[in-house]
């Protein structure tokens, strides 16, 4: 395990700590870039935690880059004062480190004061960010934060975190080898994401086809709204929460936990669940038990339409961007009861309305499993990128003996 101590003079690293490289406390090899300028400035491209990738270390397209860009309105939200950053700094997010955002700056700029500015002085900038991608270092710096809804970490830690610092030569060496391999694995994970992409799209555009076209009526004439609630100390049911519907499937994730609301709706066998809460996600179940639910949660019982078919319609896209585009608040956009009832739905004879929902599930059950299987490669992509960065980072494998 990485290990972190309160600085000593003339200590560099604790004694206990063995790694193939040699290590240094981070504040030993950087110096942290404190400069700062008003937000609203002109005073080059503005970065913001928003335009940096998760776990790769790059801009992500879009991101201002230019010095036209700086001329440009600052971001809607954006903070008055900003970090300034120059070229070869090294950024990295200390909200939320877990997400791994780290970048080597191609060009002078500012930034989001969420986002430590580090001058490389005895270290390579490109073998820094593999350093801030190392899992080890992230899972260290993410368990040092302090703040519930807004984890932070603080410099006073991450600056004492030992980090591997071979010579120059070797930091070289490996960064030509990691850039290389990881932009072969890149590769593949971008064209296996176009491919969950392309499947996802075939679901939606198969469900579509399905449903639409049909004589139409108003939700709220083929339901009824279960509008029954009841104090969680009161009955020791199951909860179902948003997070136990997974977006755009209609499917169950069986990992009930307790529920923190004081109040919760309730549900039987065969009512359709619907996410008022940032309804794009496309959260839709068909109850296959009677339990509580979150108060975000709709609770419909069909009545003049099939429980199966209500799903697809819950997730038919049309409808999805209609609920979607009623939605109030900024941070917590929530569709209407008032609204969504009126919404008008295809409704179809029940046998028809059986007929389809046994071709849907059918068909959406082959893509589903060819989605899993896509998500799974992701996954092991993922994380083959991660073991070879901790791999040759700290020297366990050196470039030379790395397949």
């Amino acid at each position: 395990m990485l290990r972190v101590e309160p600085a000593k003079a003339g200590d560099d690293v604790n004694d206990e700590v063995v790694r193939p490289y040699p290590l240094k406390r981070l504040k030993h090899v950087v110096s942290l870039r404190r400069s700062r300028v008003d937000g609203i400035g002109r005073s080059g491209p503005y970065v913001g935690l928003e335009n940096i990738e998760s776990r790769t270390g790059k801009l992500l397209p879009g991101a201002p880059t230019t010095d036209a860009d700086a001329r440009q309105p600052p971001p809607v939200g954006a903070a008055p004062l900003s970090n300034t950053f120059e070229r070869d700094d090294v950024l990295f997010g200390k909200l939320r480190p877990y997400l791994a955002k780290v970048w080597v700056a191609e060009f002078s700029g500012r930034c989001s004061t969420e986002l430590l500015v580090m001058e490389p002085a005895e270290i390579d900038p490109g073998f820094l960010r593999y350093v801030c991608l190392w899992p080890e270092f992230v899972d260290a710096v993410d368990a040092s934060t302090f703040g519930s809804k807004m984890p932070r970490a603080d410099w006073n830690f991450i600056g004492n975190v030992a980090v591997p610092v071979p010579e120059r030569s070797r930091q070289r060496a490996v960064c030509e080898y990691l850039d290389r391999e990881t932009a072969r694995l890149d590769s593949l994970v971008a064209e296996t994401s176009r491919l969950l992409d392309l499947l996802s799209e075939k679901r939606s555009a198969l469900i579509a086809s399905m449903i639409a076209g049909y004589p139409t009526q108003r939700l709220k004439y083929v339901v009824s709204l279960r509008r029954s609630r009841i104090d969680r100390g009161e009955d020791d049911s199951l909860y179902v929460g948003l997070e136990n519907i997974e977006p755009r499937t209609g499917k169950f994730i069986n990992n009930l936990l307790a529920s923190n609301s004081p109040l919760t709706n309730t549900f039987e066998r065969d009512d359709v669940l619907f996410g008022k809460l940032r309804p794009y996600l496309a959260k839709a179940w068909v109850a296959e038990f009677r339990g509580r639910c979150s108060s975000e949660l709709l609770v419909m019982e069909p009545v003049k339409i099939y429980p199966g078919f209500l799903r697809y319609v819950c997730l038919w896209s049309e409808f999805v961007d209609a609920v979607d585009a009623s939605t109030f608040g900024s941070k917590m956009p929530r569709a209407d009861w008032d609204f969504i009832g009126n919404v008008a739905i295809p409704v179809p004879e029940r046998s028809e309305q059986r007929a389809v929902c046994k071709y849907l599930d059918r068909e959406t059950e082959m893509l589903d499993s060819l989605m899993a299987e896509t998500s799974s490669l992701l996954e092991l992509l993922s994380e083959k990128r991660a073991a070879l960065i901790a791999a040759v980072v700290t020297g366990k494998k050196t470039v030379g003996d790395v397949a």
